[in-house]
């Protein structure tokens, strides 16, 4: 009884799978096209509008500083409305085409004739429309990115991840709003058949619970597989950027791998939608009172399956070959001879960012630079220190700008297990000089100084020759101007925290730019002035590798032992 059973449970999952195996080349042809235009066409429409949106608001890029003047502009309100219905239609488009060409296959009715009246119908299913978009906003958020090829590129600055992760707290919190996310767009893609398709459950609550072991396995297998490829792009996008690291310091071969591994990473991500909307259908096909699939079990016919594979390879192959040519004629920006490993805030596997500890530790990897953020305590003096309030990292709700200089001092900050306390600012430049690591200081302006920052900054340093050697940078353009207005010896840097468009001029002789901001042009668009630009916070060996050969300059990092043999690699 016990095998007859299992191998009922083994045709059920072989009867969800193969219609999916032996969809049709031309509805492969049909998803294939419409995620390919989505991805390939929408985005160019999207950037232009938003840069005319910049226009008409009069500025030359959108910041956490401007936001408010943008929002503020009728003009300007009305193109990203433009822009926000496009990618609204076409996540809805995507998501009608995905389950309705898993629906009428299921049902065994994959015929033109069937699909578009179904498709009409799906579409013009408004009540599934908060659903779709919802799906195509949270997904990306949460890193599901294959019912969004209109929003993929929505996602959450990896700084502000970094900085819940910091205490067990703050992480349990973070941790809780991802998963929100990631049960919104579970919730959307599992709800959606029976709204676009109205799959609505119909039988009889008797056959429901005779039914009930089918829905438990397809729910079952519906997690399982959904799990799994919806993390296919990803791992596509991993396995071609690590077989491309041995070719970073050739420019014009990346730019052609580039294109063959967004090719690559649409592909895949079709497959992984389709894979997760045959499953899903099914489960509502159930829920309605329908058999999973109305495809008998038919016989895989593996000669044709080869055929495809071939296809399939024979059409990459055109895809890189062609690739590989453009990038030869149009190279990106040349790679810096030798991309700079900046310490972000010392080690903090040694102890806690900004503390001695953390800046020993950081040491053992010989960084070119270690990245320390100084702010004013209530005395005017400066402490090394990120947090303005110490609730974080010493469970104090306390900030630093009300607490004297000696408060400060005493206070215990622990960090991944391991405890130090806040040193001074001139304690840590004058460690750094013993150790011979140049620093990157951060002056971080608060609000709430109380005399003018800049000033005493340079006055504390130079009593004890904390200058020479160093860089600087911060976030307030006012500060970065002021720096280089009353010292124009120093390297003085500005700090970019999300800015989308055309980086600020102020003067600057560098640029720090969060890592999600950053794009190609951008650092063509520096280079092309004689600006470095490194990249901050980036600890995705990915990102790692994806930042170096687009020839950025340096990686501030957490991840010093990922950093170390990149950077090295790729400055030869």
């Amino acid at each position: 009884m016990g095998s007859i059973e299992r191998s009922s449970e083994q045709q059920g999952v072989r009867a969800l799978l193969l219609p999916l195996v032996q969809l049709p080349p031309r509805l492969w042809a049909l998803l294939i096209a419409v995620h390919l235009g989505i991805a390939a066409i929408l985005p160019p429409i999207v950037t232009a509008l938003f840069e005319g949106a910049l226009h008409v608001a009069d500025l030359r890029a959108l910041t956490d500083q401007n936001l408010l003047v943008l929002a503020g502009t009728p003009g300007s309100v009305a193109l990203l409305a433009a822009a926000g219905a496009l990618i609204a239609a076409a996540s809805v488009g995507w998501a009608v085409l995905a389950f309705v060409v898993a629906e009428r296959r299921l049902a065994g009715e994959a015929s033109r004739g069937s699909m578009w009246p179904r498709l009409r119908v799906a579409a013009g299913m408004r009540r599934a429309w908060p659903l779709a978009i919802g799906m195509a906003v949270a997904g990306p958020l949460a890193g599901i990115t294959v019912f969004a090829p209109a929003s993929a590129v929505l996602a959450v600055p990896p700084f502000i991840g970094r900085e819940f992760l910091k205490d067990g707290l703050s992480g349990a919190l973070w941790s809780g709003i991802i998963g929100a996310l990631l049960v919104v767009t579970a919730a959307a893609i599992l709800a959606l058949p029976a709204l676009m398709l109205e799959l609505w459950p119909k039988a009889p609550r008797d056959e429901r619970w005779a039914r009930r072991r089918d829905e438990r396995r397809t729910a079952i297998a519906l997690v399982v597989v959904a799990a799994i490829v919806a993390l296919l792009p990803r791992a596509a996008a991993f396995l071609l950027e690590t077989g491309q690291s041995g070719l970073r310091k050739e420019p014009e071969t990346f730019a052609g791998q580039a294109i063959l591994a967004w090719a690559l990473y649409q592909l895949v991500s079709v497959f992984a939608a389709q894979a997760i909307a045959f499953l899903v259908v099914a489960r509502a096909r159930l829920a309605a009172g329908l058999e999973a699939s109305a495809i008998g079990p038919a016989p895989v016919r593996w000669r044709r399956v080869r055929i495809r594979v071939v296809a399939v390879t024979g059409v990459l192959a055109l895809v890189g070959t062609g690739a590989l040519t453009a990038g030869a004629s149009q190279a990106t920006s040349a790679l810096p001879e030798d991309p700079l490993l900046i310490a972000h805030r010392g080690y903090d596997n040694g102890g806690p960012e900004n503390t001695i500890a953390a800046l020993e530790a950081a040491a053992e990897f010989d960084p070119d630079y270690v990245e320390v953020d100084v702010q004013q305590t209530a005395d005017g003096d400066y402490v090394a220190s990120h947090d303005v309030n110490l609730t974080v990292l010493a469970g104090r709700n306390e900030n630093i700008y009300e607490m004297t200089t000696a408060e400060v001092l005493q206070t215990t900050v622990s960090m991944h297990g391991r405890a130090d306390t806040i040193p001074t600012m001139t304690e840590y430049v004058e460690r750094a000089r013993e150790l011979g690591i140049p620093l990157m200081i951060e002056l971080k302006i608060t609000g709430h100084e109380t005399r003018d920052p800049v000033d005493e900054l340079l006055a504390e340093l130079d009593a004890i020759g904390g200058t020479k050697g160093n860089v600087f940078h911060s976030l307030d353009r006012a500060s970065v101007e002021k720096l280089k207005q009353l010292r124009p010896d120093l390297r003085v840097g500005l700090t970019v925290a999300i800015n989308v468009g055309k980086l600020p001029d102020v003067g600057n002789d560098f640029y720090v730019v969060e890592q999600a901001s950053i794009t190609p042009e951008m650092i063509d668009w520096a280079h092309a002035r004689g600006l470095p630009i490194y990249a901050w916070t980036v600890n995705d060996r990915m990102a790692m590798d994806a930042l170096l050969a687009a020839g950025i300059d340096g990686l501030v990092t957490d991840q010093l032992d990922e950093a170390v043999p990149l950077i090295s690699d790729a400055g030869g």
